[in-house]
């Protein structure tokens, strides 16, 4: 995934999608999970794939998540896969 917007121009969105990969780096930049918990504010959905959770609870985002909304069953996991 190439980003076409810096995190300082992102336009609104409808959907945050906060993908997985090296998240080392994006962890090492604190205006990350600053612009993660304003976003989360604005957006309708907020989703993340594998690693890019990390990203998500570094925010503080999954912090109240305790377990899935009643009917909804979570995906497997490829880890233990």
């Amino acid at each position: 995934m190439q980003p076409d917007f810096d995190i300082d121009r992102a336009p609104a969105a409808d959907v945050l999608l906060v993908p997985g990969g090296n998240v080392g780096a994006v962890m090492g930049n604190a205006k990350v999970p600053e612009w993660l918990r304003q976003r989360n504010r604005d957006v309708g959905t907020v989703l993340s794939v594998c690693t890019g959770a990390f990203n998500l609870g570094q925010a503080g985002l999954l912090d109240a998540i305790t377990r899935p909304p009643a009917g909804l069953t979570p995906a497997p996991s490829h880890a233990g896969a």
